[in-house]
């Protein structure tokens, strides 16, 4: 019986001192971790494609490493709200500064031309604007009057570029508000074949505008004209006498 109580105490013993052995040998806790700095940053809501006007539904606001905090990036949503975007910004993307411009100016008439095509600015007057009325979104044809190359005063007119629609007026890009404004350029949507007929035309001659309805997008279905055309040569009745002299036979008209 002694025996038994005496085995017990010493595998007690033993197994005391074997668990504190052990406990020395564990690896000291790590140290706490400082938390990462963050810097709060805007990034696109949703899919944001170029050309749209920013606002509070396309941003949300998330927490950012601040040393990773990519250069141009926006925290304060009231400073790009109104603003342009110049290329596609994907979901989840950070807004920056340089793929967003001011909504105003001249600067965001390439955002208006569509790939392949060019837009040309023409001189034009209280006339040749169809006195005012030609504003951004209409549509209009340009007729060429050019001046004789024998400088015999004649001269000729043809519609040179059809249905081509107008993205400015001077330097601006919206429908006037109230009056109709003469202004001295007005600047077109067209192909580069069209922009390098417009610069000759305009070279040789001037240039008329014509205001089309919004609907219409037939064809002129016109050849041009002439002075010879649109002068006639003589008014009244014309006399013809017949003169002939043996085998000569001659008709004499006046």
């Amino acid at each position: 019986m002694l025996i038994g109580i005496v085995a017990v105490m010493l595998f007690v013993a033993t197994a005391f001192y074997v668990n504190r052995h052990i406990a020395g040998l564990r690896a000291p806790a790590a140290p706490p971790v400082d938390k990462p700095q963050v810097t709060r940053v805007l990034v696109a809501a949703r899919d944001i494609a170029i050309g749209t006007t920013i606002d509070s539904a396309h941003l949300r606001t998330i927490e950012w490493p601040t040393g990773a905090v990519p250069a141009g990036a926006v925290s304060d949503e009231q400073s790009i709200v109104g603003s342009l975007t110049i290329a596609s910004v994907l979901q989840n993307e950070p807004l920056l500064r340089n793929k967003l411009v001011k909504g105003e100016g001249h600067s965001l008439l390439p955002l208006k031309i569509p790939s392949g095509f060019r837009a040309v600015s023409i001189r034009v007057n209280a006339v040749s604007g169809i006195s005012g009325f030609v504003a951004p979104g209409t549509k209009v044809d340009v007729i060429a009057v050019m001046n004789s190359q024998q400088g015999d005063g004649g001269a000729s007119a043809l519609t040179l570029l059809e249905d081509l629609e107008v993205l400015a007026i001077a330097q601006e890009m919206a429908a006037p508000a109230s009056e109709p404004t003469v202004v001295k350029t007005i600047t077109l949507l067209v192909t580069p074949a069209q922009a390098e007929r417009l610069a000759l035309a305009a070279n040789g001659g001037t240039l008329q505008l014509t205001l089309r309805g919004y609907t219409d997008q037939r064809p002129a279905g016109t050849n041009g004209v002439s002075m010879d055309d649109i002068t006639p040569t003589r008014t009244g009745p014309k006399n013809v006498v017949e003169l002939i002299r043996g085998k000569d036979r001659a008709v004499h008209t006046f």
